[in-house]
């Protein structure tokens, strides 16, 4: 998959993977490995120094199997938030605020090599894998 980042990504970015295992429906692959997925970045909070957590979200919108045509697709949204900093910094801005200041941002980064589950939000017609 093409690496996401929330602090460097925007709405509407799209991206493409491929499949780490095959699409099967009754024991009958309708996917091979390597198919190639596209997605659309959805939701994006850039992460903020104090209190304001990133957050990034994101569709799959289509899939191709290998050596065969593009289908469109449409899968829940698949968010990922980090958590919250405020009560961390609250113990640290106690300490003295240019401490709190120097904490910096945390950025969501999904990589190139990790896997993401994504369910189905309607139904796709594909034909069986040859």
């Amino acid at each position: 998959m093409d690496p996401l980042h929330s602090g460097q990504n925007a709405v509407g970015d799209t991206f493409t993977g491929t499949l780490s295992a095959a699409l099967k429906v009754e024991n009958q692959v309708v996917a091979p490995v390597g198919s190639t997925v596209e997605g659309e970045v959805t939701h994006v909070v850039h992460s903020g120094r104090l209190k304001k957590p990133a957050e990034l979200s994101f569709v799959l919108t289509s899939l191709k199997p290998r050596g065969g045509k593009a289908y469109s697709l449409t899968t829940e949204e698949y968010t990922l938030k980090n958590k919250s900093k405020k009560k961390r910094n609250i113990g640290i801005i106690g300490g003295g605020t240019a401490t709190a200041a120097a904490t910096g941002k945390k950025e969501i980064k999904l990589a190139v090599e990790e896997e993401v589950v994504s369910t189905l939000a309607n139904a796709v017609c594909l034909p069986a894998s040859k």
